[in-house]
């Protein structure tokens, strides 16, 4: 992992097909890393997801988030375990480049899918962090959630990012009050929303 995965992730030049499944070969052997392995793996993972980077890196970044979100976040139950403190100051970044991207990509029902599936994996990394993305993501699943309402999958995703947030005591009141209006909106619509 470390000289061959870890040394092309950190090489100028490399292909970037070749550069997101370095990303995704190492989100799936976290638990096999030295700290500082993974540190250099989520930096790569967050550096995947900005809009500079070729396609193929980007959508690896995104799947990249999944094991080492899960990984991190399940150790062992520590809140302040120092493999878990990895992750949590990389949680805002990881946000923003999934938000940004769930715009860019709202074309590919598929991308989109596993946008909102690590969305939702990032914002149950940390209650304190979840909080404080509550502008930010509620709309964003709002929005989604009405365009893609006939398909089962996007629709079953943006459900899972509200039960993230509503089962987080400081985000159940404001995605309560931004989400009833557009229900509201759905119910008493004259014309037919079969989907909705």
């Amino acid at each position: 992992m470390n000289e061959v995965v870890l040394a092309d992730l950190n090489s100028p030049g490399t292909h970037p097909f070749l550069l997101g499944r370095c990303l995704w070969v190492g989100s799936k052997f976290p638990s096999h890393l030295q700290q500082q392995a993974i540190t250099s793996f989520l930096e790569g993972t967050v550096r995947g997801l900005h809009a500079d980077q070729p396609h193929p890196v980007r959508i690896s970044a995104v799947r990249a988030i999944w094991g080492f979100c899960n990984h991190l976040r399940s150790s062992k139950g520590e809140a302040e375990s120092p493999r878990r403190q990895l992750l949590v100051p990389l949680l805002p970044a990881l946000v923003d480049g999934l938000v940004s991207m769930a715009s860019n990509f709202s074309h590919s029902s598929e991308i989109l899918g596993l946008i909102l599936e690590n969305l939702a994996v990032v914002l149950a990394c940390d209650q304190k962090f979840t909080a404080a993305q509550e502008a930010k993501v509620p709309p964003l699943a709002i929005a989604i959630f009405l365009k893609y309402n006939s398909d089962p999958v996007i629709t079953s995703l943006s459900q899972d990012i509200f039960k993230v947030l509503s089962s987080n005591p400081e985000c159940a009141g404001p995605l309560q009050a931004r989400l009833v209006p557009p229900l509201l909106s759905i119910l008493h619509a004259s014309e037919d929303k079969s989907g909705l």
